[in-house]
């Protein structure tokens, strides 16, 4: 037998065997789970927008760009000199 068949077989014989489950979800805690995952695509949103310039620079897309007061580093400005 396959893992796979193996692992449909598990599956089939454990939503056969399951009984009622008497649990109950109060309203607090399904707003801390939303609370939650909108923190985490709020935290995926803000990693992604501080990281998108780096990786354009990284495909070549961007220019890399001086900071405000920066001066650029030595033989490495646009006029070639």
């Amino acid at each position: 037998m396959s893992n796979t068949c193996k692992l449909l077989a598990a599956l089939a014989l454990f939503l056969v065997l399951t009984g009622p489950a008497y649990a109950y979800i109060d309203p607090s805690s399904g707003s801390m789970v939303l609370q939650g995952i909108i923190a985490g695509i709020a935290a995926i949103a803000v990693t992604a927008k501080l990281w998108w310039h780096r990786l354009l620079v990284l495909l070549g897309i961007r220019k890399r760009t001086l900071k405000p007061g920066a001066k650029p580093e030595a033989g490495k400005d646009d006029k070639g000199s």
